[in-house]
This record gives C-alpha cells, structure tokens and sequence, in this order.
C-alpha cells in the first residue's frame, strides 16, 4: 500500500520502498537514494524531494505514524539502518535516546529489558 509523502511526487511503501510518479507511472528511486554521514557518525539513507535532501527514515514515519514531536528522533529498533520498514522504526526522546546508545559511547554498560522497556544503566541496576 503505497502512500504519498507530504504533498509531493514521491510515494513510500511500508518496506521502506521509495517511487516517484512520473507522467508514464511509477519509478522505483533504489539509485537515487544514497548514504549520508551525520556530524556525528550517524549513517543514514536520504533522498532529493525538490531540491532539499530528507531523511527516509523521517519521511517513512512522517508518512505512516504523523508528525515528528518536537524533541524526538526516528531510531531503527533493531540498528541495521538499511531496514526502514514502518515496523523497524521508533520515535523516543532524546533522553531515551541517549539512555539506550549509553553503552556504545561510554565504558558503563546499558542494559535494555525488552519485556518491559525499561533502561538500566548497568548489571547493579537491573538486578540481574
């Protein structure tokens, strides 16, 4: 089921497929896309929608789920970013962010109970 993206040519997929409308059909936009890298590391597939580059993880959620809060960021929940499919995707805060993706910048290990959610900075928190 195809959807369009805000008010342009351009439709996405649940999978995480991108096409452009073209007088003549569709057009997948596989070769269109490319990685950028973030400021700060950070890998990630965008595409040229009229000029300005967006983020398909953004546009996938803008999309399917709605507007972004203020404040939050589209994570990919399993971390393989190549995955944009609507189910792969989450919107948490900053601070959530941060709590998650502890573990990889600093030497304290963070660990996440997936039954519950809840993140724990370290064995001694978890109880484990």
């Amino acid at each position: 089921m195809w959807k369009q993206y805000r008010d342009t040519d351009y439709y996405l997929s649940p999978d995480g497929r991108i096409a452009r409308r073209y007088k003549k059909g569709f057009r997948p936009l596989k070769g269109f896309m490319h990685w950028k890298r973030h400021q700060h590391g950070n890998d990630y597939y965008v595409f040229k929608a009229y000029g300005s580059e967006v983020i398909l993880a953004r546009a996938m959620w803008e999309t399917f789920k709605g507007e972004i809060p203020s404040g939050h960021l589209i994570v990919h929940k399993n971390g393989i970013k190549t995955m944009n499919n609507i189910d792969n995707l989450m919107c948490v805060n900053k601070k959530n962010n941060g709590a998650m993706t502890g573990g990889r910048t600093r030497m304290t290990q963070t660990i996440i109970d997936k039954d519950t959610g809840e993140v724990y900075q370290g064995t001694r928190a978890a109880d484990l």
